[in-house]
């Protein structure tokens, strides 16, 4: 879940995770029961993450301990080997009841692979809610190309801590694109000529150009005055005369080991590049494919 409902008891309806379970400090416990009260949901119709590397890993991990899942599913327990606290356990055990017949329809799906699993899991799943762009477009890619098959996924809001920045108004797109709030943080941008620059240029909105790179400069009513976030965004197009903008990548993710100052992009391009070279040059069934990466 992006958010935890720990802090919005009003929401904990919308969730198939009963709310003992958010006082789960590790990570790993904290993951499989959110699957398994998932998996025993058979009405699922959205999943939500803050990032696509996320789903990527909790579906990486339904992967790896289904037969343990699918057990707990049909004796209506839960797994003992998880250490997580016993008041936390008595809690989640109580809401636990045996489902031979999910467990049996849940075995059959897994054995016949996950390609497209998680439509075949959850029917009626419509979408998948989670941060598409910069480095967690890989993830994306790997998702769309095995567990979500079919599944839609939209990227919602381009946000950071430092607050909202911008609203994806085009859910039926492939890409994430994000429309500015004026209303949100007062914007200026720094051309991406000048971002090493002492005393930079900045721009507001109606000054910007399609198709350069921008990086945010915010005020807003939280006590940022002229805050650089680092974030590099593209003017991809217009709604009405707001700018229309595509993530780039973070100031503070760049690869400088000779002062060639190589961008989070354009180290995933390249990786993308490398890969596309090998299922070139070998047959598909023996071409060698990047499932992660790390500089």
């Amino acid at each position: 879940n992006s958010s935890n409902p720990d802090s919005a008891k009003r929401i904990y309806h919308l969730y198939s995770t009963p709310p003992p379970a958010y006082r789960i400090l590790s990570e790993s416990e904290a993951l499989y029961i959110h699957l398994l009260y998932g998996l025993m949901d058979s009405n699922i119709g959205i999943i939500e993450s803050n990032f696509a590397a996320t789903v990527y890993t909790g579906l990486k991990s339904l992967e790896s301990c289904w037969e343990d899942l699918v057990q707990d599913i049909e004796t209506g327990t839960i797994n003992p080997k998880l250490n997580i606290p016993q008041d936390v356990r008595d809690e989640l055990q109580k809401v636990m009841k045996p489902n031979p017949e999910r467990a049996a329809f849940l075995r059959k799906q897994f054995q016949a692979g996950f390609q497209n699993i998680v439509k075949r899991v959850w029917p009626n799943i419509n979408l998948v809610l989670c941060t598409t762009t910069g480095s967690m477009e890989m993830y994306h890619l790997a998702l769309k190309s095995k567990y979500l098959e079919q599944v839609s996924t939209y990227s919602p809001i381009y946000g950071a801590s430092e607050g909202l920045l911008g609203v994806n108004l085009f859910p039926d797109r492939e890409e994430s694109l994000y429309c500015l709030i004026p209303d949100a943080q007062f914007f200026e941008f720094i051309p991406q000529e000048e971002m090493d620059v002492e005393n930079p240029t900045t721009l507001l909105l109606h000054q910007l150009k399609k198709g350069e790179n921008y990086e945010l400069v915010v005020t807003n009513g939280s006590g940022l005055y002229r805050y650089r976030m680092g974030d590099v965004i593209k003017v991809r197009e217009y709604f009405n005369e707001l700018p229309v903008v595509e993530f780039q990548y973070r100031q503070g993710q760049i690869l400088n080991l000779h002062g060639e100052k190589i961008s989070e992009e354009v180290m995933w391009r390249c990786v993308q590049s490398l890969e596309n070279s090998w299922a070139q040059q070998q047959s598909p069934e023996n071409g060698a494919k990047i499932l992660d990466y790390t500089v």
